[in-house]
């Protein structure tokens, strides 16, 4: 069972929506979100997101991640 989900809002500008299933712990209090972006196994952008959500509290959060250009 998972007590955290993620799914995606509108990924072209980085948009996610974040459920914390817990009933009495803040995911703060025991997670880290990290976020990375790869193209051929190379790693171009990366980042930490805050992560400061209530038991049973959803949020949509953005990736603040830069423009891709393709080389």
């Amino acid at each position: 069972y998972q007590f955290v989900h993620a799914k995606p809002v509108d990924l072209e500008l980085g948009k996610i929506e974040i459920k914390n299933w817990h009933d009495f712990t803040n995911l703060e209090d025991i997670a880290e979100c990290e976020w990375r972006i790869l193209a051929e196994n190379r790693e171009i952008q990366k980042g930490v997101l805050d992560l400061k959500l209530a038991p049973r509290e959803s949020k949509t959060v953005r990736i603040p991640f830069q423009a891709i250009r393709p080389e």
